[in-house]
């Protein structure tokens, strides 16, 4: 009996898998559907996908007609996309110098960071920073991101800062950053999507 109801298993286990996510996900049209498939498998995320930040995705999509692209599935670089929910999001174009302290390079962080930030406000640029320090333990990244992430993380509201701005910010005790605000917050087209790793 145990070899029967052991075999039974592994074929309704090995059904299951070779379904798939694509036939599982053709079935999920809401983000409370999504959210709760997407615990259950963890190469599966529910997220937001915006046309500055994932432009490959948006090729196709008509940003005046978001609604007719629901239910859409992208597949790109072995990860494929459903379109869920239209929506808007507030993005801003960020440029970040990071500065992480660790214990016996707060000093050698502090007088980086300083030097940064007076070439940088008598007209340097980020890129040229970038040239200059990349080999140092700062790190550099830029792009669009969300806004509302961004104030999260730096315990800032970047909605009273221009175009063009120099921000210092501290997060916590250990992360000191440098902000370059290259555009200001403004709305752009999106999607609550869900994504997994596309079928081979």
């Amino acid at each position: 009996m145990r070899g029967i109801l052991f075999t039974c298993f592994i074929c309704f286990v090995s059904l299951t898998y070779a379904q798939g996510h694509d036939d599982w996900i053709a079935k999920i049209n809401t983000i409370e559907d999504a959210k709760k498939y997407a615990k259950k498998h963890s190469d599966v995320i529910v997220s937001y996908v915006n046309a500055e930040k994932d432009r490959f995705l948006f090729d196709k999509v008509n940003t005046e007609d978001m609604e007719g692209h629901i239910g859409e599935v992208n597949t790109l670089f072995g990860r494929s996309t459903k379109f869920l929910k239209d929506t808007v999001l507030s993005m801003v174009d960020i440029q970040v110098i990071q500065f992480n302290n660790n214990d016996g390079e707060a000093e050698t962080m502090e007088i980086l960071r300083s030097q940064i930030l007076k070439k940088l406000k008598s007209g340097e640029t980020y890129w040229d920073m970038k040239k200059k320090y990349n080999h140092t333990s700062a790190s550099f990244s830029s792009g669009p991101e969300m806004t509302d992430q961004v104030n999260k993380k730096y315990n800032i509201n970047l909605d009273v800062y221009k175009k063009g701005s120099i921000i210092e910010v501290q997060s916590g005790d250990n992360i000191k950053a440098i902000i370059i605000l290259k555009v200001e917050s403004h709305d752009v087209p999106a999607f609550c999507a869900i994504s997994y790793n596309a079928q081979s």
